[in-house]
């Protein structure tokens, strides 16, 4: 039988205690240090709650009330099978959101009051801050256990992808395009996510630009809404000298530049490819990494552009029928356009963003392996699927992990 050893938990004790696996755990090493640490957890308490002069009883603060409500909150049962702090293992499914309130908002979220204007409709009004990533401590997991060695397997690729995502480029301007035939797989989210990694691995210039056909939202997801787009640049190049004129008609996110696309839901055609031509030449003038974020679809001359000028394609798709046959599909559509090396050389991302899926990831990414350089599968995340501002530090280590990855493979693709 094997023989569990710990440390007594009262503070200030170095006592051991051995006892058999199978027996309940102690924590204390005899009764006298079991009954200190009651006493000692009862004192803190008192000191600690304040008392209402009225009654003589504990004061019930604002942040009790708070802390109250919010564990009595109801919920919606998780899928069988399913947790949405779980990260996706290889060949299993992705876990999925929270299920709608009975009212059809997610989470319980309020209902969003105001003139009934598309401008009320904000990340601030409607998303609650997702909760932050905290580390878990595995129980029973000594200096030399399955955990620590996890943990440094974890931190040794991580430090390999931030070595490769910081490697020495030649002269610029690079241009990365994420494209996709379908709408709605998460594709300015994994623009946002690429030049948010390399913006913080990188010392150089990098921007993101919308490209999108109509009102695209990567300034949306990354600065809140610009009040200038590429239309806006475009009219007043000729008075742009220096990266202080560019900021009047840019937005930032760290240190990630963003350029809005067209802001006007009156224009009858968004962004062409003479546009996109000109902003990206415009641009390159200084900025060293250009990743342009291309609208649904490939038919718009604006994404026909950016795949003809990228050095690198990143094709966005989802763990789903759908949407991993549309991204196969997208790069059937680049090598019949005369693009195959560049297909050949893509690089695929899957999110994974829907709650139940039957589909396994290891096949979908064995069907690309094939296809494409490399694929990347984004885990679930709230912070992603709410479809609100995406701020690195409200990832998960996952989440965040998986950008890097594309960040480092972007840069492999343009080192070469």
């Amino acid at each position: 039988m094997d023989t569990l050893v710990r440390r007594c938990a009262l503070p200030g004790c170095s006592e051991t205690i051995e006892q058999q696996a199978d027996r309940p755990a102690r924590l204390y090493c005899s009764v006298e240090h079991r009954r200190e640490a009651r006493r000692r957890r009862a004192e803190h308490a008192h000191r600690s709650d304040p008392v209402s002069p009225d009654t003589g009883r504990p004061a019930v603060t604002i942040r009790d009330a708070a802390a109250t409500s919010e564990s009595t909150r109801v919920r919606a049962p998780d899928t069988p099978g399913t947790s949405a702090s779980d990260a996706p293992a290889a060949g299993a499914a992705c876990p999925g959101p929270a299920a709608p309130g009975g009212d059809g908002r997610r989470g319980g979220q309020p209902a969003v009051t105001g003139p009934a204007l598309a401008s009320a409709l904000t990340h601030d009004t409607l998303v609650r801050p997702a909760p932050r990533s905290r580390a878990r401590r595995w129980r029973g997991a000594g200096p030399h256990g399955p955990a620590d060695a996890a943990v440094r397997a974890r931190d040794t690729r991580r430090a390999d992808l931030v070595a490769r995502a910081r490697a020495p480029l030649g002269n610029g301007p690079y241009r990365v395009a994420v494209v996709s035939l379908k709408g709605g797989v998460g594709k300015t989210t994994v623009a946002a996510g690429v030049g948010l990694a390399l913006s913080e691995q990188r010392g150089d210039r990098i921007v993101g630009v919308d490209a999108a056909p109509d009102l695209g939202t990567l300034a949306d997801r990354l600065t809140g809404p610009l009040p200038a787009g590429v239309p806006d640049l475009l009219a007043a190049r000729d008075r742009v000298r220096s990266v202080s004129d560019l900021s009047r008609y840019t937005g930032l996110a760290g240190r990630l530049v963003v350029v809005a696309g067209e802001q006007d839901p009156g224009t009858a055609e968004g962004i062409r490819g003479d546009q996109h031509r000109q902003v990206t030449r415009l641009l390159g003038d200084y900025f060293d990494v250009l990743i342009t974020d291309c609208g649904p679809g490939m038919m718009h001359s604006a994404a026909r552009n950016a795949v003809a000028e990228a050095d690198v394609l990143v094709v966005v798709g989802e763990v789903a029928p759908d949407g991993a046959s549309r991204a196969s599909a997208t790069l059937d559509w680049v090598a019949a356009h005369g693009y195959p090396e560049k297909a050949a050389d893509a690089i695929v991302a899957l999110n994974c963003d829907r709650a139940g899926t039957i589909v396994p990831i290891e096949p979908v990414r064995e069907h690309f392996r094939a296809r494409a350089r490399a694929v990347v599968v984004v885990p679930y995340d709230p912070a992603l699927v709410a479809g609100g501002r995406i701020r690195a530090e409200d990832l998960r280590d996952g989440t965040r992990d998986a950008f890097l990855e594309l960040g480092a493979l972007v840069v492999d693709g343009l080192a070469r």
